[in-house]
This record gives C-alpha cells, structure tokens and sequence, in this order.
C-alpha cells in the first residue's frame, strides 16, 4: 500500500474517531440551547435536523454551538456595561461623549472578536458539508431573509432601512 495513502487513511481514522469521542460530551454540554434566544433556538434545532449530520458534522455543529453559547453572554455583559457606563455619564452635569463614543467602541471591538470566533467554528462547519447540505441551508436561511423582510415593513423608517 502507497505509504501516503496510509498516512491519510490513519489521519482519517484517528480524526473520526476524535470527533466521535468529543461528540456526545460536547452534545450533552449544549443540548438545551439555553442561550439562544427563542427563535434562534428554534431555527437551530431544525436545520440541524434537516441537514442529517455526519458524526464528525454533528461533533462539529455541537462545537459551533457551544462556542456561540460561550460568547452570548460576554456579548451581552458587554452591552450592559455600556449602557451602565452611558446611564453614569449622562447624570453628570456635562456629559463626556467622547469617552462613551471610546466605550462604544471598546465594546464593539471585543464583540466582534467574540462573534468571529464562533463564526470560525459554524464556518468549519460549513466547510464539511455535502452539496446537498448545503442546498438545504441555503434554503432555510432564504426562509429567514425572507421573514426579516416582511418583519421590515413594521419597524419604523422600515422603507428606510430597506435602501
């Protein structure tokens, strides 16, 4: 046998069964989807249904998962911060508005590598997808863009926001 093609076999194999050993922990630990707001939590549920995931897919998306659970609510903390910080600031008499524009950013930065980082891991998903898979995703996130722009219509300056 091709001495490469026993190197990738073993490779292959050991990946598997890596993902298999890490999957059922890492399930478990984000199976309430306790952290995702409602609608969220209900569209995750059932794309990850509707993909028929691999084992190594469903270790994957059980890492993604738990990532984007992990950086919820730093993420959310992070706001609450600013807007303690704005509260504080607007009761002085004269308000320093560059340093909450500076605290805004702060928070925008630290959140952005949080997003990121759990983007990398939904990304790493995606990469081990089937044509069809991603077929399948592809029309659920249609379906979601497609309520996001009905839901427009209500919010205020909606036409605006649609330009």
């Amino acid at each position: 046998m091709n001495p490469n093609l026993r190197r990738r076999k073993g490779l292959i194999v050991a990946i598997a069964a890596t993902c298999l050993a890490l999957s059922p922990a890492v399930a478990q630990s984000a199976a309430p989807l306790s952290q995702l707001p409602p609608v969220l939590r209900t569209f995750v549920g059932d794309l990850k249904e509707a993909l028929n995931l691999t084992p190594p897919q469903q270790a994957q998306f059980a890492l993604a998962l738990a990532r984007t659970e992990e950086v919820l609510p730093q993420i959310r903390a992070g706001h609450a911060n600013m807007l303690a910080a704005a509260r504080s600031e607007l009761q002085k008499d004269i308000p320093d508005l560059a340093a909450l524009a500076q605290e805004k950013d702060g928070t925008e930065l630290a959140n952005l590598a949080l997003r990121q980082s759990a983007r990398t891991e939904w990304l790493r998903l995606y990469a081990m997808l089937t044509p069809d898979q991603v077929a399948v995703l592809k029309q659920h996130l249609g379906t979601v863009l497609g309520r996001i722009e009905a839901l427009r219509q209500w919010l205020p300056f909606g036409e605006l926001a649609a330009s």
